[in-house]
């Protein structure tokens, strides 16, 4: 090898046994390619504003360029599993095709996540033999199959942390999850078989969540950061098969859906405080759509062939407030028009008040650091809250009596109210009119020539579950004025 650089040892020693392997030879480029030093690998110290996705391992190959990578990654991984000892005998039929299952979906999912510009390139996931009781993998084969994969160079990880702080009398505990990212040794190894990042995602597909209900226990605060709740296990009943069961009927039919120009593979519904009457709002997996930005790139999106429109209720968490507290807001116009504050500040005002269940003072930093992310200015240069407060508590004298409900998360039960009525719009839709919606948590995103009946639907669930009107808009504008003249 006096002409090129040294062939890692690892990989002579990995090269040496493939070529023992019937059907699992690469052929002399992809020899070649390895005989050369690697690219450095995604960063663990990567960019904070792209975030990591979390390894629901459920991507499925879908082409026969797929499933020939996966069967090379799953020979490289049984001969080195001989090889170091770490099997004595061949898989049997089960075994090996459970193994090679969980090198399909943990694959997809690490090459999907490398192909979107939107992520930080990696995945993440607890490990531990009680935290993929979520996913179709078990802990056990998880952990075999990771470890083959790292020691091939395939996969590179970031191992979790476990962290305690010490606030006031309590102590907080900061969890970060292991990370795993595919290395340029994987990316290359899919080009060899026609599995381009470009177009991975008509190669793996993600199927709907096995277990899309989930149940997250309270969140603590590490300083002045929010932490979200853990997963907790939950025991079955009649409410939660029934929750359950609307989920993956909802989750089936949009699966049935052509639906282009924006990402979507199933819901989860997610609730909080270990409460099935906190939250619920529908998450679309891995962020997709609801995660697009700018926002307004959703309406490029088509479903069926249709192009879209999306219908926003205004204010909608400022208005479940007022008509639980029996005082219901004016219709005649948004909610925030009242304001004699920019609609955006004012917004961000009142979801960090009812988060904080109290009106707010400072800007809470997590808030400060996505606003100046998304718009390159200081919030608090831009506005003070203070005098947002100010100018909020004017507009809606209500919001005084905020403080009433601290220490009961107001901001899960205003959730889980909208929520409700925007998920059974959704329910209705399909069940009486065979209608595909998307959730926008404050919104739902319909084809056009469905805006008119949709208004409808949406109106009367959020009268019944809220107990007062919605100010409702559509953007285009037109289709909901075409849709009246039908």
């Amino acid at each position: 090898m006096s002409n090129k650089q040294q062939m890692p040892p690892e990989y002579a020693k990995l090269l040496a046994v493939i070529r023992r392997c019937p059907g699992v030879m690469p052929p002399n480029d992809l020899e070649h390619s390895m005989s050369t030093t690697p690219e450095p690998e995604v960063s663990s110290d990567r960019e904070e504003e792209r975030p990591d996705r979390y390894a629901a391992l459920l991507s499925r190959s879908r082409t026969s360029a797929a499933e020939t990578l996966v069967r090379q990654v799953f020979g490289e991984l049984a001969h080195w599993q001989q090889e170091t000892g770490k099997r004595v005998r061949n898989f049997r039929a089960k075994s090996g095709e459970t193994y090679r299952l969980a090198v399909e979906r943990f694959v997809g999912d690490l090459l999907r996540t490398r192909g979107n510009s939107e992520s930080s390139g990696r995945i993440y996931h607890a490990m531990g033999a009680t935290t993929f009781d979520d996913v179709p993998v078990n802990y056990d084969v998880f952990k075999g199959m990771l470890t083959g994969l790292v020691a091939l160079g395939l996969v590179g990880f970031d191992k979790g942390r476990i962290a305690y702080r010490k606030t006031g009398e309590r102590v907080v505990l900061h969890r970060r999850a292991t990370a795993f990212w595919a290395t340029d040794r994987l990316v290359k190894l899919a080009e060899h078989f026609g599995v381009q990042l470009e177009n991975i995602r008509d190669h793996f597909k993600l199927e709907p969540p096995h277990n899309p209900l989930v149940l997250r226990g309270p969140g603590e605060r590490l300083g002045r950061k929010k932490i979200k709740g853990p997963i907790i296990k939950y025991k079955h009943d009649e409410h939660t098969r029934k929750l359950e069961a609307d989920i993956k009927e909802l989750n089936a039919f949009l699966a049935g859906c052509e639906i282009t120009g924006g990402e979507h593979e199933g819901y989860t519904r997610n609730f909080n405080n270990a409460s099935w009457k906190k939250g619920g709002r529908l998450y679309s997996i891995g962020g997709g759509y609801q995660q697009m930005s700018p926002p307004e790139k959703r309406l490029e999106m088509t479903i069926n062939g249709e192009a879209v429109a999306e219908i926003d209720i205004k204010a909608s968490h400022l208005t479940i407030y007022h008509a639980k507290l029996k005082a219901p807001l004016s219709r005649d116009r948004d909610p925030y028009e009242h304001v004699a504050t920019n609609r955006t500040i004012a917004k961000l005002w009142t979801v960090a008040s009812f988060g904080n269940s109290a009106p707010i003072t400072k800007w809470p930093p997590e808030m400060a650091k996505d606003y100046k992310k998304d718009t390159g200015l200081e919030l608090a240069k831009v506005a003070k809250a203070k005098d947002v407060g100010k100018n909020m508590l004017e507009a809606f004298p209500a919001l005084r009596k905020l403080e009433q409900f601290r220490g009961t998360d107001i901001w899960g039960d205003l959730q889980f109210i909208e929520a409700e009525a925007v998920f059974n719009t959704m329910l209705i839709l399909m069940r009486e009119h065979r209608i595909p919606s998307l959730s926008m948590h404050d919104g739902i995103i319909v084809p056009q020539s469905c805006v008119y009946k949709t208004h409808t639907i949406l109106t009367q669930q959020y009268r019944k579950h809220v107990g007062a009107e919605p100010v409702l808009t559509v953007d285009p504008e037109d289709c909901y004025v075409d849709a009246t003249m039908l």
